[in-house]
């Protein structure tokens, strides 16, 4: 007679925990999920995920959509604001396929990976502790994209080295 007793306190505390879980969804997701249309739903989705990761959207705001680029705006502007996207996760559709800048600071982490300050304020780090890639402050590196979003950092020779962007 105990068994069915445990069972069914188990049974309701599941209960309990389901419903405690999902009074914890943000308004902003609830008015996202009511949009009948799919596109503009995933849409509202993307922005509040954008918007929480950069840290901008407070909990009961809804997230700010996203606006296409204006016409009007020069090619120059536009390719300007896809570089400093580079590397980056959320990076546009139209990102270049490499970038040259100049190294201001070689800072290093505790496993031995070299953080790459550039001249573009971009940061990026090593994937490996391997030093194949001989790199001083002041030298002038290309960083390429590689398969499945992958980064490359090539010095002035043929050696590189496997990077992220972290910043």
């Amino acid at each position: 007679m105990q068994q069915p007793a445990r069972y069914a306190s188990g049974i309701i505390a599941l209960l309990t925990a389901t419903a405690a879980i999902g009074d914890g969804v943000p308004d902003a997701l609830r008015r996202c999920a009511a949009i009948d249309e799919d596109a503009a739903r995933l849409a509202c989705y993307d922005a509040y995920v954008a918007g929480a990761r950069a840290a901008t959207a407070t909990a009961n705001e809804p997230p700010a959509a996203s606006v296409p680029p204006d016409p009007a705006t020069s090619a120059a502007e536009r390719s300007a604001d896809a570089e400093a996207r580079f590397g980056l996760p959320t990076a546009p559709e139209e990102e270049p396929t490499e970038i040259t800048a100049k190294i201001t600071d070689i800072a290093e982490r505790a496993y031995g990976e070299r953080i790459f300050t550039l001249d573009n304020d971009q940061v990026w780090v090593e994937d490996s502790r391997a030093r194949t890639l001989k790199l001083e402050v002041g030298d002038t590196v290309r960083i390429s994209a590689g398969l499945f979003g992958s980064y490359r950092l090539r010095g002035s020779g043929n050696r590189s080295t496997g990077v992220d962007r972290i910043r």
